[in-house]
């Protein structure tokens, strides 16, 4: 189913972080194929004394209630799990929803540091490339468990599970970024869509503007230029050292505004998640100062775009956008397409008053680097002649990064060099 930053030691002075006292109980969920039901069942009898002990709490699907919008519950309980548990199968690995959602979500989380992903060895399968491959997984050698009455296999994995719950070191306060060693004359800043392309001073100069200067930003580019993917890094940072994140799309729930309410009151861990109005829920954050906050709204061009929304996402939404920003302890950074600087609800207009920062593409440079970092040993670079090449398709494409991301991805599967420029038409037209 389905960054890290130098300490600024006096910047919270006035408003430090919660810190954790003792170790917290871990939320842990489970993904799983439905036709291994009953191994993830078996699984959750074996963590009953870690359970007991108040050493965990596990979540699957199963504890979905009715009338709950099951992907974005997921999701949500997924944004807050301490382990991710991979129930591992051929149909596990068959499901679309677990490959595209649940694994991707998992997997970036891990690699932020925000969640360990551990595989469950259930059936034997083929499962070599996969994002979990290079994991140590359960039981030892991944042989896989087979069948659910292999206590001893279970077992084994339980007190894996243990090992890795005593040994979990969360951490214990948020530091706060050194501001970047140059101050740009404007407020543009570059970023990449993926991670391990994410240029460390953008993370910097958007923190900055956040936590230090107290702004509340509109963060724009166009499609394919990133915004999403430094939305779900600053997440992933921001969790790992203590702040309460929210990342809502406006675009997924455009038509459900309870569930907009309710996935921001779940991440945020707030007292109740059944408010009726955004102004109910920023009321609420206002009275919460013990703990720092970052809430991420993705999409907000959506408040234009579809006038069929919920009527609630009207001037009141709008107005409390713009009441978030005066919060001290509550930071707001909402990405779309272009600056938003008012919002008209059937005719009237409510005025937006977020600091613009734009994302702008790469030089002809980066382009050349990154190629190069990421193809480092591959014979792709060995040509010099496809290296500027794919330069110059990469960089005159509409959405450059997405190219290039794709690009990369098929000269490490299939590079033959007699071939290339036939590879860089078919990505040009595709």
């Amino acid at each position: 189913m389905l960054g890290n930053f130098h300490a600024c030691n006096t910047i919270f002075a006035a408003h430090p972080p919660l810190l954790y006292a003792g170790m917290r109980k871990l939320n842990v969920f489970i993904s799983y194929s439905h036709v291994d039901e009953a191994f993830k069942t078996t699984l959750d009898k074996h963590l009953t004394m870690l359970k007991r002990s108040d050493k965990i709490a596990t979540w699957n699907d199963r504890a979905l209630l009715p009338a709950q919008d099951w992907d974005v519950e997921i999701k949500a309980q997924l944004d807050q799990a301490d382990i991710i548990l991979l129930l591992v199968s051929n149909s596990f690995l068959a499901s679309d929803y677990i490959w595209q959602e649940e694994l991707s979500r998992a997997k970036a989380r891990h690699d932020a540091g925000a969640a360990k992903m551990v595989p469950i060895f259930i059936k034997a399968c083929d499962w070599e490339g996969a994002p979990f491959g290079a994991l140590q997984g359960l039981p030892a050698n991944a042989q896989p468990v087979d069948t659910i009455e292999n206590d001893h296999a279970w077992t084994e994995i339980a007190r894996g599970i243990r090992r890795l719950v005593d040994n979990y070191t969360p951490p214990v306060s948020y530091s706060m970024p050194t501001p970047p060693i140059f101050r740009p004359t404007t407020q543009e800043i570059l970023t990449w869509p993926v991670k391990d392309c994410l240029r460390p001073t953008c993370t910097q100069v958007v923190l900055n503007e956040l936590l230090v200067r107290g702004q509340s930003v509109n963060l724009t580019g166009d499609y394919g230029h990133g915004k999403s993917r430094l939305l779900q890094d600053l997440r992933d940072m921001a969790t790992e050292q203590g702040l309460a994140v929210a990342l809502l799309d406006l675009k997924e729930h455009r038509l459900q505004y309870a569930n907009f309410l309710r996935s921001m009151a779940l991440q945020l861990s707030l007292e109740r998640s059944d408010y009726a109005h955004f102004e109910d829920l920023t009321e609420a954050l206002s009275r919460r100062r013990d703990q720092r906050c970052l809430l991420l709204i993705d999409n907000l061009e959506t408040l234009n775009e579809y006038q069929s929304n919920d009527p609630r996402y009207d001037a009141r939404f709008v107005s409390s956008l713009n009441l978030l920003k005066d919060l001290t302890h509550t930071h707001l950074l909402c990405a779309s397409r272009s600056w938003l600087k008012s919002v008209v609800f059937g005719g009237e207009t409510s005025l937006l008053t977020l600091h613009r920062m734009d994302l702008t593409p790469l030089s002809e440079t980066e382009i050349q680097t990154e190629l190069r970092r990421r193809l480092k040993y591959h014979p792709f670079l060995q040509q010099p002649a496809h290296l500027q090449a794919a330069r110059i398709r990469v960089q005159a494409a509409g959405r450059p990064y997405i190219l290039l991301e794709e690009l990369i991805r098929r000269i490490q599967a299939q590079y033959v060099p007699e071939k290339f420029e036939t590879l860089l038409n078919e990505l040009g037209h595709g």
